[in-house]
Formats: structure tokens, sequence, C-alpha cells
């Protein structure tokens, strides 16, 4: 029955309003689309043979109804989400999308065996089965596999899939383009969860969105927040995020909203509730508890489906109705249609102003995982490229005196970066500066010690971090030289030298 809406709204955009009954009945009485999620609740709980259980299953499903209302669709997120009613629009018109994913470990899927049952898998699947599948199975035809053009079929959703494991929004900021085409129609953020409450992240996740928003295609962005049972707090640094995804009418999932209340209500089912959505990770059956299993997975994939589900039978609505023109204000002082997509000139944490304006950067980024740009030294001595047990790739040296230098272009904002692992193991500490020529000491003017070890407990298994290594830079083409500092000069009590670089970036 969607398809038949999908093909009356395709049919009205070629000029003809004329519906089958079946199509305005499927317009007009199959709106609210029922979500998987509370499916998935019963599937899953019921049988557990616990009546607190039961009782805890029919509450979930009542939070769960009241937040696939009203939390994703009006309040917490904007009312227009206009961006992606454009996409929806562009899908059912029959053109085919890209969507980009940038993520940590989660959305990397940590704890899931399958790919197909990560959230954006199952996701863009619903893109494909819910516009493209006409196209698809036209395509697949017998005829078509018999004369050799299956291989020749259009792509009409094509998931570009830039997660990475320990990822933060201050190295996407400038990152971003070696994990995502540059002509994305969509673009997924799942960051919440490795963004840690500082200050400054939360001003790398508003560059990175002003910057997403500005790609040739003017994608639609959604913050998606994946739940963590970190040790160290719940609310982690997404949570400050969603301020600033508001403020740009970026759409936030936040699947915490829904499980969490639950998980505090009964701390008699904690041992199951935690299994349920989370892995095990050995024989003794401890659970990790920052990543969600496939069942979380799958429960995210369905709060996102639900969102643009809504959207879609709106757009549906809509046209059905005859209301495909603008609406225009008569009053000139009341802000019209022409403001639903622009990007802000100001930035959120920014005193107003107004003459101010935020200038776009274009930051070059170099980095060892990139295929566009990857990251090659210049000059090395004592460093080497080396894979981690999980499959991580750094430059790293363990010996003190190494030395390893990139060439870098530093752009209008005379900024040089660099992205390295932290964490407290005994890794050592570097001395990182930008040569520039016909400065005296550019050692120290324009350098900067950055350390590999510290002392943060609720991240002992570690980190990316990224610093800035120099300000100020005068612009053009420079080397940018890190050379490991003495096992006393470093922060590390153990006395480690070990350093491992990921990315260099500059602008």
């Amino acid at each position: 029955m969607q398809a038949k809406g999908i093909q009356a709204y395709r049919a009205s955009r070629r000029g003809s309003n004329s519906y089958t009954l079946g199509q305005r009945g499927w317009l007009l009485g199959n709106i609210a689309r029922t979500t998987e999620v509370a499916k998935e609740l019963d599937r899953n709980w019921r049988g557990m043979g616990n009546e607190a259980v039961e009782n805890a299953r029919h509450d979930t499903h009542r939070k769960l109804s009241s937040y696939l209302g009203y939390h994703i669709i009006v309040s917490p997120i904007g009312p227009y989400n206009t961006r992606l009613r454009r996409v929806i629009r562009k899908a059912l018109s029959g053109q085919a999308i890209k969507i980009g994913i940038l993520g940590g470990s989660v959305s990397v899927g940590h704890s899931v065996d399958n790919p197909g049952d990560k959230w954006q898998a199952i996701y863009a699947q619903w893109w494909r089965d819910t516009f493209f599948q006409d196209e698809y199975l036209h395509a697949h035809s017998a005829e078509d596999e018999q004369e050799g053009l299956a291989d020749e079929v259009v792509e009409w959703v094509q998931l570009v899939d830039g997660s990475m494991a320990d990822t933060q929004s201050d190295y996407l900021q400038s990152c971003y383009l070696e994990h995502i085409d540059e002509d994305v129609d969509l673009v997924l953020v799942e960051l919440g969860i490795n963004d840690i409450r500082r200050a400054e992240l939360t001003t790398a996740f508003e560059y990175l969105l002003r910057s997403l928003l500005v790609l040739p295609k003017n994608p639609a962005i959604i913050n998606l927040q994946a739940m963590s049972l970190h040790p160290s707090e719940m609310a982690p640094g997404g949570d400050p995020e969603l301020a600033t995804a508001m403020y740009y009418d970026v759409p936030s999932v936040n699947i915490r909203n829904v499980l969490l209340p639950h998980l505090l209500q009964h701390p008699e089912l904690e041992s199951e509730l935690t299994r349920h959505w989370f892995s095990h990770t050995d024989e003794k059956g401890r659970v990790d508890l920052k990543h969600l299993n496939a069942q979380g997975h799958r429960s995210m994939a369905e709060m996102l489906i639900s969102m643009s589900q809504r959207i879609l039978c709106d757009e549906l609505k809509k046209t059905n109705a005859g209301l495909q023109e603008e609406w225009k204000s008569s009053d000139k002082n009341i802000p019209g249609n022409e403001v639903l997509e622009y990007l802000p000139r100001l930035r959120m944490s920014q005193p107003y102003d107004n003459h101010s304006h935020v200038e776009p950067t274009k930051p070059v980024c170099m980095s060892v995982t990139s295929k566009n740009h990857p990251l090659v030294p210049a000059t090395m001595k004592g460093w080497e490229k080396w894979k981690a047990t999980q499959s991580a790739i750094y430059y790293r040296s363990t010996e003190p005196g190494s030395t390893i230098s990139f060439q870098i272009k530093v752009g209008p904002l005379g900024r040089a970066r660099v992205t390295y692992w932290r964490s407290m193991s005994a890794l050592g500490s570097v001395w990182c500066w930008v040569e520039v020529e016909g400065t005296e000491d550019s050692y120290h003017v324009f350098g900067k010690r950055l350390d590999g070890y510290w002392d943060h407990k609720d991240l002992h298994a570690g980190t990316y971090m990224t610093d800035s290594v120099a300000e100020n830079i005068p612009p053009g083409s420079h080397n940018l030289t890190c050379r490991v500092l003495g096992r006393d000069e470093g922060s590390s009590p153990e006395k480690g030298a070990e350093f491992r670089i990921i990315a260099v970036d500059s602008a």
C-alpha cells in the first residue's frame, strides 16, 4: 500500500491529480506507521517468565509511543526538518540519493556480528524498500539477468559509511571529507557518546555541522545519539550538542530517552535488560555497556525510520490536498519559507551583532585511514607505519629523539593540528612545530608539546585527541615536524616514549 502512495505522488508531479481508490485510502487511512520497536520489545521480552518484565514491557511501550509521537517530531528538534523533507521529495520523484555516515565505534558495529544488523544498513534498506522497490525489482528482472544487465543497475540508495572507532568531533570538523563523499544528500552523525563533555568538543560539533550544511547538495543532517551506560556519567558530550543541533534545524534521535527511564525504574531487572540491549563480552557474562548490540541497533534504526516515515506521510498528505505552493508571509516582519534552509551567519556561542558573518572554513586534512588524502611523511627517522591489534593504523615511534615531518598548506585561519592517541598507558610526549621561513625561532613560536599519556580514568582505554600545534601561522606551504621527547621529559609516570599519530590538518 505504501508504494501506491508514492506512485500517486509521482503521478501528481507529472501533472495528474487522479488517484485510485486504493491510493487515496492509503494516503488518508494509513498515515502513521507502526514502529517495529514495539514489536521488537514484544518478541524479546515476552516469555521471560517474569511478571515484572511484562509490566515493564507495557510501561516502555507507553513511553515509546509518547516519544515517537512527540519528542522525536516536535519539540526537541525544531518544527521544520526542511532539508530532510527536501531529500524525501527527491526520493519520491525517483532520483537516487546518497547517504553518508559519520560515527564512532557504535556505528562501526562493535558488538554487532552481522554488518546487515547495523543501524545504518537497516535504515538505508528502508529507503530502498520505500522509494525504489519498483525500480529495484525491474532492474533485477529475469530478462535483465539473462541479458547480463543486472550489474548495470543504478545504485538508487548509496550508503557511504565513514564511521571510525574512537572518533570525536574535533577530528571530524576538519577531516569529514576523508570519510564521506562531497555529494551526499543526507548525513547521519553519531558522535554523542564519543564526544565527552568538553566545551571545545561542543564547538567542534558546531563547526562540523556548519561545514556539512554547505556541501554542494546542501545535505540534510540527522543527529543520532546512542545510549551508553559508561561508568563516569550517563550524560556524555552529546547532551549539549542537542541544543546546537536544534539551532541549525537538525533533527535529533536519542534512544536513551526511551530505554534509560525503563532501566532506572526497574533496577531488579537491570541484569536481564542490559544484556538485552548490550553485548556479552566474555564467557563470564560481563556486558559491554558502551556498545549497543544488534537489538539496540535495530531499535535506533526503527526510530529513524519512524521519524522519516512521518515526514514522508506529511509530504504525501500535502500532495493529496494540493498544497504544493509555498506559503508566503504578507508581513515583512514575519519570516517565510526562505529562512528554513539558511545557515545562521553567527555561531551559537557568539554574541549577537548586526554585522558579523562566520566564513566557512576549508581545512586540508591528511589521515592515515584516508584514501583521498593519505597522510604521507615528507621525512621520518625512527618512526614506522604501524597497525594495532584492533585494526587501527598509526605512525608510531618508541625512541626518544625520533622525528617525523609532514608538508602542510596553511589557509586563512593560520592553524595547524595533529590528531594522536591518548590513554593512561605508558605513552610518551612529542614536541611539534611548524617551520616558518623568516621566523627566527619557529621551534618555540609555532610549537607545542603534545602528551600521549593522560590521567583520565574515565577513558582508560584511550581515544583520539586533536590538538592545535600553532595558531596565527602565515598562510602558505610549511613543514610540520614532531620529535619524540626523552623519557624524563614526558608526562607519563611510567616514563614511556611511545607516540602515535593518525592525522594532520591545517586551515
